[in-house]
């Protein structure tokens, strides 16, 4: 029976034992990628409304440098429901999501679209909401986290996933929104929320979400308010004084990793890679809906544990 040898080197069996042992617990042990905590910081929140309002100007706003741009938008409109588009502070806007409700009020309806921004030089100003027809109210809620990934493009690699929810019965429970997958401690969530029909503000954050400022408009009658927490919690919610129509987008974000660290272990971040397949085969690239698409491996060929 030949004994085991290294490098043309006998060696005993414990030897080996201690060799496996040594890198079984090289494997254990490896930590984990150290990452930057989040932090959000309320930029902007106003509304105009007319008859016929199809463009609106934000506060002047400053951007920092590679921080996630959040701009939730919420609007009354005038019998035909649309998406504006974003302009302002030197950033690409895009489209992360939308949703409309309450299709049986006093106009169309009420509908929410959220926003995303990122770049490395941004300037100082307003932000443009333009629609190409007429709208009875435009209100916005504009944040921004610092902290998070900055892969990608614009903001692209900060976020994990999306998702929507409405209810035109809501009661002063209000809305509760479950994002599809876990997301990790550390990681954090937020979300937008707007209702119709009450006499004063009337939204108030989660349990254990911060909430930015409130906007209310009187005529028509509406409401929004977005919120944000940093603990990975999947549900996001938000409650009301009392029974109006009610809609939200929440979404996740993830952590920027800190220079000089190397990653190992087990990071749900790291998972993403199925999203760089579904954002290229995606035939509106990274834009709408593809943001919670991506991250579940929808479109994409590439096996793993969630697609």
């Amino acid at each position: 029976m030949n004994k085991p040898s290294l490098k043309g080197m006998p060696i005993k069996l414990p030897h080996i034992l201690v060799l496996t042992l040594g890198f079984g617990l090289g494997l254990i042990l490896t930590p984990s990628a150290a990452l930057a905590a989040i932090s959000a910081t309320d930029l902007a929140v106003g509304g105009a409304s007319s008859a016929n309002i199809k463009t609106a100007t934000t506060q002047s706003i400053a951007p920092g440098a590679n921080r996630l741009i959040l701009a939730w938008i919420l609007t009354t409109d005038n019998q035909t429901p649309e998406v504006p588009t974003l302009s302002g502070n030197g950033l690409t806007w895009h489209l992360v999501d939308l949703t409309y409700w309450n299709s049986s009020g006093p106009y169309f309806g009420d509908n929410i679209t959220l926003w995303r921004a990122m770049g490395a030089s941004p300037t100082a100003g307003s932000v443009t909401i333009s629609y190409s027809s007429g709208q009875q109210s435009i209100a916005w809620s504009i944040a921004e986290f610092s902290g998070v990934d900055t892969s990608g493009t614009d903001g692209s690699g900060a976020f994990v996933q999306s998702a929507t929810g409405t209810d035109d019965a809501a009661g002063p429970s209000g809305l509760t929104i479950t994002l599809p997958s876990a997301i990790g401690s550390g990681n954090a969530t937020a979300g937008g929320f707007g209702n119709a029909g009450a006499l004063a503000a009337s939204i108030s954050p989660g349990i254990g979400y911060t909430a930015f400022s409130e906007i209310y408009l009187s005529g028509p009658q509406s409401d929004l308010r977005a919120e944000w927490r940093a603990d990975g919690n999947a549900t996001v919610n938000a409650t009301q004084s009392g029974s109006f129509p009610m809609g939200g987008i929440a979404l996740g974000l993830g952590r920027r990793e800190l220079p000089g660290q190397h990653p190992g272990g087990y990071d749900m971040q790291r998972e993403r890679y199925f999203g760089d397949c579904a954002q290229r085969d995606h035939p509106h690239g990274d834009d709408l809906y593809s943001e919670h698409q991506w991250y579940r491996g929808e479109r994409c060929s590439v096996p793993g544990p969630f697609g």
